[in-house]
């Protein structure tokens, strides 16, 4: 019996220090999770913190860009309301130049009319001069030849009686 209960005290230390051997395992275990828990909390601390700040700075951009966007916006109001009356300016000045255009091709299709009737009356003035001359040196030659010839009764008739 002494024998069979040092076999069991033996089995029994045996079986305690397999015990505290999983117990250290388990606490071993136990403080590197705790450690790598430990470690990830303050990853995600850090995660956590680097994001607000990013958000902040986010936040900010946006209410600078809301910013430019409203000053934006405005200029583009204000180059919309002078559109509209530089529009209606142009409108109206490519009426004119319409007009305009129209009115010189008129003016110059007249001049071409005018010249060719100034070139027609020179041509006419000038046959009209060629036959008056014509006629003048005749008119002269028949005046020369009724001044040699004898007046008879109207010589007559015009001389002082007496």
């Amino acid at each position: 019996m002494r024998a069979t209960a040092a076999l069991a005290e033996e089995r029994l230390r045996a079986s305690e220090q397999r015990a505290q051997l999983e117990i250290e395992r388990e606490r071993t275990a136990t403080a590197r999770m705790q450690k790598y828990l430990e470690s990830f909390r303050r990853s995600a601390q850090e995660a956590e913190e680097r994001q607000r700040a990013e958000s902040k700075a986010l936040q900010a951009e946006l209410g600078q860009v809301r910013q430019q966007l409203g000053a934006v916006e405005g200029a583009h109001q204000a180059l919309h309301a002078e559109r509209i009356p530089l529009l209606d300016e142009l409108a109206s000045l490519r009426a004119a130049a319409q007009k305009n255009a129209a009115t010189m091709a008129l003016a110059a299709r007249e001049s071409e009319l005018a010249l060719a009737r100034i070139e027609a009356l020179a041509r006419e003035n000038a046959s009209l001069q060629s036959r008056l001359s014509t006629g003048a040196r005749a008119r002269a030659l028949g005046a020369k030849a009724k001044l040699a010839r004898p007046r008879g009764r109207l010589t007559s008739a015009l001389a002082p009686k007496g």
